[in-house]
């Protein structure tokens, strides 16, 4: 199953263990998905990464490290999208278009999000877009994060 990660995802899944995201965040580390990335997502998890309020998370190669490791990860796939395919559906938040773009041209089954935007879509084309917690419902096996 190829999904594709919001950065809210994968920043919040780095920032705060025990929810949602570092449930989804671990399970791409354990393989149980494909993840997809294109340059423009790959750029925007490292440009929002490394802004000074994520130093919690250690030194600036540190963070570049985590993400250059999630990215190294056997299971998880650079695409490129075509450069002609161009979406424009969101209207409030052009940036999120990207992910739509990275979504259709990976064949993606899933594009995660934690905002507003995106989920509001439900789905897009042949892509369903939902929250962490409702694609750790449509995961089979999967057991949801335990609270404290």
């Amino acid at each position: 199953m190829r999904v594709l990660l919001d950065t809210n995802v994968v920043i919040s899944g780095l920032l705060t263990r025990g929810g949602h995201p570092s449930r989804i965040v671990d399970l791409w580390v354990e393989g149980r998905f494909t993840a997809v990335v294109c340059p423009a997502i790959l750029e925007e998890y490292l440009t929002v990464l490394l802004r000074p309020r994520f130093r919690v998370i250690g030194s600036t190669e540190k963070r570049f490290a985590l993400i250059h490791n999630l990215i190294g990860l056997h299971n998880t796939v650079l695409i490129h999208p075509d450069p002609s395919l161009h979406v424009d559906t969101v209207k409030n938040h052009r940036a999120d278009n990207r992910f739509l773009e990275c979504a259709l041209a990976a064949e993606a089954q899933f594009l995660v999000s934690g905002d507003r935007d995106l989920p509001a879509l439900n789905d897009f084309e042949s892509v369903t877009i939902c929250s962490p917690a409702d694609f750790l419902k449509a995961l089979p096996d999967n057991p949801p994060p335990q609270g404290p």
